[in-house]
């Protein structure tokens, strides 16, 4: 019997240890809350990783600019909260980081309760980088549609923070890669593991593409001790490249994107996130799954194969999901038509 169908029956201590023993990487466990609970989780996507992980995550931008990262800066701005920013120009864009090789993993992380989603590349020395794409500011570049949802708001008070949050759904943005991503999550935040590959020309080129259009970059943190350490920094893009749009996977544009839809876009590849495209709804790598990442990690032959198992599973089947009746992909004559081709090569 599994510690799932019998966990009402055990005490705290018989849980940990059975969740110890049927799940060793520590993707599925008992995490805190900010109120101090104990609670179990299916998807601890940081603690999971934490045996491949070296340090802190890495800026995916190559030097002069990389060098900010965990330094102290003079900033433009601090707020109440002690958090700082400061805005240096880039006047041909930026390089990748050029330890980056074909033979890195390439995974994606997707925080349901955002819900955002972002990119891990890990080095085989266990150094790694976290970037993400979202928005910089509030100036609101086409508001129409916002504007006229944000006047229904005024009338009915009682809807106001519903309406309010389908307002910015409208909203095109100034865009920027996040890089480390500051929704990186830690070890006790609901994440999950959506897709994993190795590190791809076609990523890398797609990920160039976009930083040869980075106009400037805000680095952040937050004064501690009186010194302003950098621990994150936003690649703003130029607008007339692209822009944020929360939107974009329901009404899609050319010119404007959001989380999920980016990191498709990089990756080449479209894994299944529900009919809206949502990174709350992704299936996610299970447990057994990576302790057999865990098992092959050392062997390239081994972990290719297990990846490419898991992919088959993590896809998008359009075909599933319209259905056969519809003819789409082949629909079912077609289906009856193979299964006699197989049937007759089989008996002959």
């Amino acid at each position: 019997m599994t510690v799932r169908r019998n966990r009402a029956y055990l005490s705290p201590e018989q849980l940990l240890e059975e969740t110890a023993r049927i799940a060793p990487t520590e993707y599925e466990g008992y995490r805190t809350t900010k109120q101090g609970q104990k609670v179990w989780s299916n998807n601890l996507a940081q603690r999971a990783l934490g045996r491949f992980l070296l340090d802190s995550p890495l800026p995916i931008y190559n030097e002069p600019y990389s060098k900010y990262l965990g330094k102290p800066i003079s900033p433009d701005f601090i707020d109440s909260d002690g958090n700082f920013s400061k805005t240096v120009l880039t006047e041909h864009g930026l390089h990748i980081d050029s330890e980056l090789t074909e033979r890195d993993l390439i995974l994606v992380i997707t925080v349901p309760k955002v819900p955002h989603a972002m990119i891990y590349i890990i080095r085989e020395d266990g150094k790694y980088y976290t970037l993400g794409f979202g928005f910089q500011d509030e100036n609101d570049q086409q508001g129409i549609i916002k504007d006229r949802i944000r006047a229904l708001a005024s009338k009915i008070p009682k809807y106001d923070n519903i309406l309010e949050s389908w307002a910015h759904t409208f909203e095109v943005l100034r865009a920027g890669i996040y890089t480390p991503d500051y929704l990186t999550p830690n070890t006790d935040q609901e994440s999950r593991i959506v897709w994993i590959d190795f590190l791809k020309k076609t990523a890398i080129n797609n990920l160039k593409k976009d930083l040869k259009h980075v106009i400037a970059i805000v680095f952040g943190g937050k004064v501690e001790g009186g010194k302003s350490i950098v621990t994150q920094s936003s690649l703003i893009i130029d607008p007339k490249y692209k822009k944020y749009n929360e939107a974009s996977s329901i009404f899609p544009s050319a010119t404007t994107t959001n989380c999920i839809k980016w990191v498709k876009n990089i990756l080449g590849v479209n894994f299944d996130c529900g009919w809206l495209n949502n990174p709350a709804n992704c299936k996610s790598v299970t447990s057994e799954e990576l302790e057999n990442i865990k098992d092959s990690y050392l062997n390239n032959k081994e972990l290719a194969q297990t990846i490419h198992s898991i992919q088959r599973r993590l896809r998008t089947n359009l075909c599933k999901q319209v259905g056969n009746s519809l003819g789409f992909c082949g629909g079912r004559s077609k289906n009856k038509k193979l299964k006699k081709l197989k049937t007759r090569k089989y008996r002959n």
